[in-house]
């Protein structure tokens, strides 16, 4: 069953507002986790106790321009070139399972080195998974009914990013992979009741993977008994919750925080989101919260106004990894999931993922300049529904 969307021919007038509200709450989460690194870091004293800070800024510069370059990329230019954006993804995907070339740390395998500093290939990943889909989904939207060209094709495509992914291993990315490309290819069109078997295998893969890893096998259980398992498995997961109950409504203040100095492990990385509640309280949370929230909705409002497939998939994609990741993470501090090594997108410490996060913003804006100006679409662009008569081009205004 081809997609039902409907994409108008008529410009609906233009604001600029929505764009201006996702940079501003983009600014305002990078600017507040540049105050809590700040204050955890420079706690821990050491030889350089603002080397993670430092480290932050010099990521937010390439960060800054994959931003601003995503924004300015001509999306719809590069789609000759979807098979090489697929094939880099694969290499880098294979490079960083080398001994040698891929950085093993903490029994995971998912960084190459760039000097001081490393990358994380399946940030940029999703970014190429996103891409490929949107193109291929959009090609295809009259054909999604069928069963190799609407569900062997762009699962397959899903899959081998899951599969590289998770021998990493990353569990935690190959899920968030799956559930935006999922999102996508039931947005576009494609049947539901043939990709169920196809999560089903996709949920019992992980399964395996999970019990046949201890220490992932513990995270769960440590999880189920929190209270049981504090000085063990489960001492993160206790000491965010502390950190979260001891900052009451408005915190114990930034830069005052107890928890930062050794007690909570990764307090300026993946459970930073404590920190937030510690020292600024549930006024900081529910703010970061707050935030997300008017990301999500400003961004799925003004993707009414879409005038192709091709582009609100790459939206939506770009949306959902920036929002999925962040309610992981946010789940992971509260103590409604387990423990999963996973950044809180613009506020947490790491380099590669603010390059990816920031990349995000830039397509999302991109797609929504072009939306806000008709001379950049063209008639062939307003996809219309399986069985539905073509658009009357010659009634359109010209466009350059």
């Amino acid at each position: 069953m081809a997609s039902n969307i409907a994409f108008s021919a008529t410009h609906p007038g233009r604001s600029n507002w929505p764009s201006w509200v996702v940079m501003l709450v983009t600014g305002g989460l990078t600017l507040l986790g540049l105050c809590i690194i700040y204050s955890v870091t420079q706690a821990r004293g050491g030889a350089d106790p603002l080397k993670y800070l430092k480290l932050q800024l010099i990521w937010l510069i390439p960060a800054f321009f994959a931003g601003y370059a995503m924004r300015l990329l001509p999306l719809e230019k590069l789609r000759r070139w979807t098979p090489l954006i697929m094939f880099i993804c694969v290499v880098l995907c294979v490079l960083v399972l080398i001994p040698g070339v891929g950085l093993k740390i903490n029994g995971a395998r998912r960084w190459i080195g760039l000097g001081p500093m490393r990358m994380q290939v399946s940030d940029f990943v999703k970014l190429g998974l996103v891409y490929v889909l949107a193109d291929y989904l959009a090609n295809n939207r009259r054909v999604l009914s069928e069963f190799k060209r609407g569900l062997v094709i762009p699962c397959a495509i899903l899959g081998v990013a899951c599969v590289l992914t998770i021998l990493q291993p990353d569990v935690g990315t190959t899920l968030l992979m799956a559930s935006v490309g999922g999102a996508m290819l039931f947005v576009a069109g494609v049947r539901i009741l043939p990709l169920i078997p196809v999560a089903l295998l996709g949920v019992a893969v992980v399964t395996v993977k999970v019990i046949n890893d201890p220490e992932r096998l513990d995270r769960i259980t440590s999880f189920l008994n929190i209270e049981g398992s504090k000085d063990a498995g489960g001492y993160q997961l206790y000491q965010g919750i502390i950190g979260l109950c001891c900052g009451g409504l408005s915190g114990v203040g930034l830069g005052n925080g107890g928890q930062k100095h050794a007690f909570l492990p990764e307090a300026h990385t993946d459970f930073i989101f404590s920190t937030v509640g510690e020292e600024l309280g549930f006024i900081g949370t529910s703010s970061v919260v707050l935030a997300f929230l008017v990301l999500f909705l400003t961004c799925m409002w003004n993707m009414r106004r879409a005038t192709d497939l091709f582009h609100f998939l790459i939206c939506l994609g770009a949306l959902l990894f920036v929002t999925i990741q962040a309610c992981i993470n946010l789940g992971v501090n509260s103590a409604l999931l387990p423990t999963k090594g996973m950044s809180l997108p613009f506020v947490s410490y790491g380099g590669s993922n603010l390059v990816c996060m920031f990349a995000c913003i830039g397509l999302i804006l991109n797609c929504f300049n072009r939306w806000n100006n008709p001379a950049l679409t063209r008639p062939r662009d307003f996809a219309v529904s399986a069985g539905e008569p073509s658009p009357d081009i010659s009634a359109q205004p010209a466009t350059t």
